[in-house]
């Protein structure tokens, strides 16, 4: 709850379509029925012409059918994907970052390709085991219009863009990337305290209440109370208040702004003012730094650092250049309600019209 919450959309997409299998699985051992997008119908289930071209771009074009396949595609996974694209906003949004995704798909290398096929290949045959366990499933793709293999060649579409991407950072670029915040990758090890105001709906503080309190943990704390009785205690930090407030050896970075800034410039030992970050105020105490130089980094930071400059990459793309190679987008548009008022009136008034007439 501590940690930053920036996430891509690109990102988010990949990451479900790593979650699918995961919870394919819970669904089929719990018995449960795959949902839809709350109306009975799977994403993608839209009625007209699937041939209708929906958008076009610069070499190709999009028809209805093939971006319902898409969105019943994510919709598979996530229920809420069915919800979110009745939002226009949002589905032309979804639309355009598909169109994103195949025209990065052209520049895919053949080595990210053969990775990523061989990877689809195993989730093209999980996906068929999954659906023998689970007939709804099966009944979802069919209402979607979705096969197996289409499944399979949007999970190649997606991460092998996203393999692409990653190839194509440079040592040289995570160095420098590492060179804008050295001293955020320090490990930093530390015991906190943290009290909720009128943002948490279970505790309700004010920002007064909850400095209060925290002042009283911090208090205790200097008296000699032990940590762990304080954090049961006082604590509205689920991760740690069962731990005396431990958090064990995390890179700074990974903390919102102010709960890093006082990580790495707090006294060792000491336990500090109240900090207020957008989560609360929290009283810490900093055990432990191990600042990091670049060819000491773990394997797993290095890879999260090429994850961070391949999303920017995408996202760059996704803002910069496709919009102009983007020509036309033609999605069928829901009537404003301002437009429905107007008939419903005219309605009313032709009924009252007609009770009049008749002498009612």
């Amino acid at each position: 709850m501590l940690h930053n919450k920036r996430k891509s959309s690109w990102r988010s997409l990949v990451l479900l379509i790593a979650a699918v299998l995961i919870v394919m699985t819970v669904a089929a051992g719990c018995g449960k029925k795959s949902e839809s997008n709350g109306e009975g119908t799977a994403p993608g289930a839209s009625q007209g012409d699937k041939g209708k071209v929906i958008a076009t771009y610069k070499g190709g074009q999009v028809t209805e059918g093939e971006f319902d396949k898409y969105a019943g595609f994510f919709g598979l996974m996530n229920p809420q994907y069915g919800m979110l694209l009745s939002i226009p906003q949002y589905k032309e949004q979804f639309l355009k970052e598909y169109i994103g995704y195949k025209l990065l798909a052209d520049k895919v290398s053949d080595k990210a390709k053969e990775e990523t096929g061989k990877q689809a290949d195993e989730f093209e045959k999980q996906l068929a085991d999954a659906i023998k366990n689970q007939p709804e499933l099966k009944k979802t793709l069919e209402t979607s219009g979705l096969t197996e293999k289409e499944a399979r060649d949007f999970y190649v579409l997606v991460f092998s863009v996203m393999k692409n991407a990653e190839d194509s950072v440079t040592d040289a670029q995570i160095k420098t990337e590492f060179d804008k915040d050295p001293e955020g990758f320090t490990k930093v090890e530390l015991r906190h305290i943290l009290v909720s105001f009128d943002k948490d709906e279970k505790t309700k503080r004010t920002d007064e209440e909850a400095l209060k309190r925290a002042n009283e943990a911090k208090d205790k704390l200097k008296g000699g109370a032990s940590w762990d009785e304080i954090a049961k205690e006082y604590s509205d930090d689920p991760g740690s208040k069962d731990k005396g407030g431990l958090y064990e050896l995390k890179e700074a970075k990974t903390y919102v702004a102010e709960f890093k800034d006082a990580s790495l410039k707090q006294p060792l030992n000491e336990i500090g003012d109240p900090v207020k970050t957008e989560f609360g105020y929290h009283v810490i105490k900093v055990e432990k730094r191990e600042p990091q130089t670049f060819d000491k980094l773990s394997a797993d930071t290095k890879e999260q650092l090429k994850q961070q400059l391949s999303n920017v990459q995408i996202q760059d793309f996704m803002s910069k250049e496709l919009p102009g190679l983007i020509e036309k987008i033609d999605l069928p548009q829901p009537p404003a309600e301002d437009e429905k008022a107007p008939a419903d009136s005219e309605k009313d008034s032709k009924d009252n019209a007609a009770k009049n007439n008749s002498g009612k």
